[in-house]
């Protein structure tokens, strides 16, 4: 074993037993000895219902379970999410150091590539070539079901910080009882709290949770990333670089995707205008500190730092803005220029926050906080930044003087900072991607047609919808949305749509034209579609036409193919597209570039796990190669689901495995549940990002090396199409079978995971039963239902049967080549092993034990698969162990002892709730908490994105 694994075992014990200690201690103190006792004899039974022949503990564990009230049950609950939480932060620390050991085994630093640059005769500036032509963008999501407090998240990231610290070496043991006795007040405090709002969720619980992992890691996280990699390339080019700092192109970025996790809906229609408000509110308060900071330490005479006149004026002119401060300030700092100038920046910034804080007050959001009084009015005067650009010109300015003087270490150790973050982020950390199902736009312009005397879109084949649409696109008149909005005319859903476009526009023209990135719609079918969109867009000023000329757009349009047909004609579509002189303008005007999500989880849903990212991966090569002969480039936006968004060491293995082109313009879906285990500490975070850099930018030095076009190896390629083709078929035989989705009714829990997501439990259960199809359940629904059984149906099934059929045609050796030889082969096996070594067979089966005999029958079949596909992935790869002998076996094994006795517990709170008629929240208010904060611990846990 390495010496870091090794340091890092024993970290992990040592952190174990803090918590151990501790938590005895509290739950003793704080509910007694008694409670400790039976909560201790709880556990006890749980962990053995988990051994086999674990019977007889699970039926004790039942019965005692019944004779407990909801407040003894919620303390239970309580007790065992809080072992789980602490050991969670424990397993953090633990992974932070086996990042190191991977990290060295795979030798995927910045300074690797630039060695490798070096090595091939690339210099730093053939890279920052690179980055000039190619994007790398993440972006994140809200958590679906989990909306925990700030204040919850707050006192977890103290804890694990507070933890790291206990395990190092300590000068003596009264440091040690100190920092003990801090760790025991928090865990006091975590045992006192609910760790999530109210039971009704909404949109802007999420919203705020989300922004916690930005305020609290990310903006640090991007920014020293991208100072780490500068430094690196300085030092590469040597010289004067290293004296006076440079930016690099801006190619690694960031979006926030917001869109309702069931589809039939709508985001709230203010949330993108407020979303971009709270993270402009954000990101200015952490300018303000910047400026406070550089106010602290930079007292600079102008005797011994001159300015350059372009400054004074500056300063004179701000003085101008600012009568009244300057008369109260007057006398003081006279000589200090720099620092007055400061000053006026930093009064800029503050009158900037006020105006935002003050605008998020107004639409009634800040009033929900603690500590919100009402009868404080804060009303700016004098000048404020409206944009970016006047910030960064002011910074540039200080910087710009600095450096012609006997300052440029000063501007390149203290200014240059700021200015890159301000390059980076702006005045919003993130822009949006808004997710928005077709029908909402046909919804919304068949009123709009109708009202105008015309047929409806939707009524119409697909030629003619084309032409009608084409022709309102080339009228300079709008159909009168504005005018039938304001006069009530408008149905609930198409007036909720159209101010929800509206909201869009105004933070485009009030916040930042770079605020909203793109609208992606979901379930596109064809090229009318997406003309559909522009209709709108237009009719809402997003897009500006005059004749025969665009003359702005404000979004992208990202389409989501919503069925296997449709992605595989997705060439057509766009060949279709790109033949309409409009839609060729706005292309022209996005930099020639397009945008496709992959939507992973809804074709794994429909197809299964092989026949999904097989038909993705060919829909990106096809498509690719349409981009070549158009000259435009293919943005690929990989949705939940996807390798690229399981972590950082998956990730970058699975960017390394394909084609150069395919990675030019990449965006990846960082989904919420995802998130805390990759952000919750900056050096996680940084990891994974060096993970993610590292490989995009190798695979584009690796393509301009070889200077061709990289395509897969034919017979690998007709290997994989075999393994697609046949797990699929068995895949949909089981599906779409009555008893399979009887099975699904009875013993999933998707009528708890659909009360959370939509406050009703039979919006799956009932048009299922009136006949409704697997491919009509909302896939966030199905996903969870399926990791919350602790058995992810849709990866694996049929991937057994498949593997068998061509063993039995072609022999073992061939697919053991294909695992060692083709890096995306051994991505897709990789990645079903971690979800694989995620199940547990013996949790599904208590989730199964009220099902009727035939219903078990399922059960037998789901495992006889799970067995038969485990068998042949470890053949494969010739290993007696799922992931032998990696980081990621141990950490998720760790993390399992915690967690699992919890997933059975999960099981009784949703009998009882079955039980008791499925109350809503002012019914059962204690019941519901457990069950949701259990559902937040578990998928917090897990980490499956699909």
């Amino acid at each position: 074993m390495p010496e870091t694994s090794r340091l890092a075992e024993e970290y992990f014990s040592q952190s174990l037993r803090i918590i151990q200690e501790i938590i005895e201690e509290v739950l003793i103190e704080e509910a007694g000895r008694s409670f400790f006792q039976r909560e201790e004899g709880f556990k006890l039974l749980l962990n053995n219902a988990l051994t086999d022949g674990g019977w007889k503990s699970w039926s004790d564990f039942e019965k005692l379970f019944a004779k407990y009230g909801n407040e003894d049950i919620d303390l239970l609950t309580k007790a065992l999410i809080l072992w789980f939480e602490l050991t969670n932060l424990a397993e953090e620390n633990y992974r932070k150091l086996l990042a190191r050991t991977e990290r060295e085994r795979q030798d995927q630093t910045f300074e690797k590539l630039m060695t490798f640059a070096k090595t091939n005769g690339l210099t730093p500036l053939h890279m920052i070539e690179l980055m000039h032509k190619s994007q790398l963008q993440l972006s994140f999501s809200p958590h679906p079901t989990n909306r925990r407090k700030s204040s919850f998240l707050l006192l977890l990231n103290e804890l694990g910080e507070l933890l790291e610290r206990a395990t190092k070496p300590l000068a003596n043991i009264t440091e040690y009882e100190k920092l003990r006795e801090e760790i025991k007040a928090r865990v006091i405090i975590l045992w006192g709290i609910s760790e999530t709002r109210a039971i009704r969720r909404n949109a802007f619980d999420s919203l705020r949770n989300s922004l916690f992992y930005f305020d609290k890691v990310l903006f640090k996280a991007i920014s020293a990333t991208y100072e780490r990699l500068n430094d690196v390339m300085q030092f590469a080019l040597g010289g004067k670089s290293r004296k006076i700092g440079f930016s690099l192109p801006i190619f690694f970025e960031f979006s926030y995707t917001l869109g309702d996790s069931t589809p039939h809906r709508l985001i709230p229609a203010e949330l993108p205008y407020i979303t971009i408000l709270l993270q402009k509110s954000l990101v200015l308060r952490k300018y303000v500190e910047r400026i406070n900071d550089l106010l602290a330490h930079l007292p600079l005479s102008a005797t011994y730092f001159p300015v350059t006149p372009e400054l004074a004026e500056s300063v004179e002119n701000d003085e101008a803005l600012f009568p009244d401060f300057v008369a109260a300030t007057k006398g003081q700092n006279i000589d200090e220029v720099y620092r007055r100038k400061l000053d006026f920046i930093r009064l800029k910034l503050e009158n900037s926050l006020i105006r935002v804080n003050t605008e998020i007050d107004d639409l009634g959001y800040d009033r929900q906080k603690i500590g919100y009084n009402p009868y404080v009015v804060s009303i700016p005067s004098g000048y404020h930044y409206k944009r970016s650009q006047e910030l960064l010109k002011d910074l540039k300015l200080v910087q710009s003087s600095l450096k012609k003087h006997p300052g440029k270490i000063l501007a390149k150790q203290m200014i240059h900072p700021l200015i890159e973050d301000v390059r980076i982020f702006g005045f919003h950390l993130a822009p949006l991607d808004i997710i928005i199902e077709k029908k909402f736009f046909y919804l919304f312009l068949d009123e709009l047609f109708s009202h105008n005397g015309y047929d409806i879109p939707s009524a119409m084949n697909e030629e003619l919808r084309k032409n009608v649409f084409l022709k309102e696109l080339n009228k300079l008149r709008p159909l009168g949305a504005s005018i039938l909005a304001e006069s009530k005319k408008l149905s609930g859903n198409a007036l909720h749509f159209y101010n929800l476009m509206s909201w869009i526009q105004t933070t485009l023209e009030d916040v930042s034209p770079r605020s909203i990135q793109s609208l992606i719609i979901n379930k596109c079918s064809s090229s009318s579609d997406i003309l559909a969109a522009l209709l709108v867009c237009k009719e809402v000023g997003i897009l500006k036409i005059s004749p025969n000329k665009v003359d702005y757009m404000g979004v992208d349009l990202i389409p989501s193919f919503g069925c296997r047909s449709c992605i595989t004609n997705s060439e057509e579509i766009f060949e279709d597209l790109f033949s309409i002189p409009i839609y060729r303008q706005i292309i022209h005007k996005k930099k020639r570039v397009q945008a496709v999500m992959l939507n992973y989880s809804d074709f794994s849903k429909a197809y299964g796990y092989l026949e999904a990212n097989y038909i993705l991966l060919i829909t990106q090569q096809r498509l690719s190669r349409l981009g070549q002969i158009h000259r435009i480039k293919f943005k690929f936006f990989h949705g939940r689901g996807g390798i690229l968004g399981r972590g950082s060491y998956p990730a970058s293995m699975a960017l390394l495995s394909l084609p150069a082109p395919l990675t030019e313009h990449l965006q990846i879906l960082e989904v919420g549940e995802a998130v805390p285990s990759k952000y919750s500490n900056l050096y996680l975070a940084m990891d994974n990002f060096e993970n993610i850099i590292y490989s995009s930018l190798m695979k584009k030095m690796n393509s301009k090396l070889h200077k061709k076009t990289e395509e897969f190896d034919v017979s690998a390629m007709d290997a994989l199409a075999f393994l697609a083709d046949h797990s699929t078929q068995s895949y949909q035989q089981l599906v779409q079978r009555q008893d399979f989705i009887q099975f699904f009714i009875e013993c999933s829990p998707v009528d708890m995971i659909d009360f959370f997501l939509e406050r009703n439990p039979y919006a799956t259960i009932d048009p299922l039963k009136e006949g409704r199809k697997i491919q009509d359940v909302n896939t966030t629904s199905w996903v969870f239902s399926w990791n919350l059984m602790r058995i992810n149906l849709s990866t694996y099934f049929g991937v057994g049967t498949a593997l068998k059929q061509y063993v039995e045609l072609h022999g073992i050796q061939p697919l053991q080549r294909l695992y060692r030889e083709w890096d995306f082969f051994k991505s897709l096996i990789d990645n079903l092993q971690m979800v694989m070594l995620k199940t547990d067979i013996r949790i599904t089966s208590k989730f199964a034990v009220s099902a009727s005999h035939s219903h078990k029958a399922i059960l037998r079949e789901l495992v006889k698969e799970f067995e038969l596909t485990q068998s042949m992935v470890l053949k494969i790869v010739e290993n007696n162990e799922l992931l032998e002998n990696t980081a990621i076996r141990r950490t998720v094994l760790q993390r399992r002892k915690y967690l699992d006795p919890l997933c059975l517990h999960l099981i009784q709170l949703l009998y009882k709730w079955r039980k008791t008629n499925r109350p809503k929240e002012h019914e059962n208010h204690l019941l519901l908490k457990d069950l949701e904060e259990s559902i937040n611990a578990i998928s917090t846990g897990l980490r499956n994105t699909g």
